[in-house]
């Protein structure tokens, strides 16, 4: 199994797949703790999905193995966290640069 930078557009067919494992986790969640989540029939819009992706201060991780999408990770780069002047994990001002990095998991 391993993960690999791909496009929006790529990752725009994978909405079904996405919002499916989403679902997922949120069900645990509805499971659990009934009082405070319901069931819902999508986690994500297809609008506000492609929003994420095509943001490009989001990066979204995709992991599939032989076509099947096993698991996804949706990361918000920040200009500033929000908290306390400190170091932090933020983008501040940096350029980021990815050029199809592998990530085996």
């Amino acid at each position: 199994m391993n993960a690999q930078y791909e496009d929006s557009e790529y990752q725009k067919k994978n909405y079904e797949d996405i919002d499916r494992l989403l679902l997922q986790l949120h069900q645990i969640n509805v499971t659990a703790r009934p009082e405070l989540f319901s069931t819902i029939d999508h986690f994500i819009s297809r609008d506000s999905f492609n929003f994420q992706i095509e943001n490009p201060d989001n990066l979204a991780l995709l992991a599939e193995e032989h076509g099947t999408v096993l698991g996804c990770c949706f990361v918000s780069l920040l200009d500033h966290s929000g908290m306390a002047e400190m170091n932090t994990a933020s983008k501040q001002n940096h350029n980021i640069c990815l050029s199809n990095p592998i990530l085996f998991l």
